[in-house]
């Protein structure tokens, strides 16, 4: 796979669309009627879904260079496994996966206001006391 298959795909257990929420990236998308950027809060639109219209690629990804601190952790049964929650922060920005149908971002003063789903890895209230976790180790790793 590359990059941007990954992004595209949109799946919500991934790591990399988190990463790109933290870190505020621009996703640019071309098609026959040119080429629009989308800033990747609005990118991730649901469950594998996406702001790219049928006709459309995804054909760079602009990443700021972050100049704050940054914090990536991910809670797996096994390493390799999907992670049943992660979480991706830079500064100010943190985005958890794994917790909805798509990475969410938090500003690191808000509360979890989640709603995850079961399933066969975890509880809702596995993910959403897992999540918990993660943020906290992020704000004292992050000062």
């Amino acid at each position: 796979g590359t990059i941007g298959g990954n992004l595209a795909h949109a799946d919500p257990a991934s790591e990399l669309p988190a990463c790109m929420l933290a870190l505020g990236a621009t996703m640019e998308a071309t098609s026959a009627r040119g080429t629009r950027r989308i800033a990747v809060a609005d990118f991730y639109t649901g469950l594998f879904q996406t702001d790219l219209a049928a006709d459309e690629i995804l054909t760079a990804v602009e990443i700021p260079i972050p100049s704050e601190r940054w914090f990536f952790q991910e809670i797996a049964r096994r390493m390799g496994d999907y992670a049943i929650v992660g979480l991706a922060a830079v500064g100010q920005r943190l985005a958890l996966f794994s917790v909805g149908d798509r990475p969410v971002l938090l500003d690191r003063d808000a509360t979890l206001d989640l709603d995850p789903q079961s399933d066969l890895q975890a509880s809702a209230a596995t993910r959403l006391h897992l999540a918990g976790v993660l943020r906290d180790r992020a704000l004292a790793a992050l000062g």
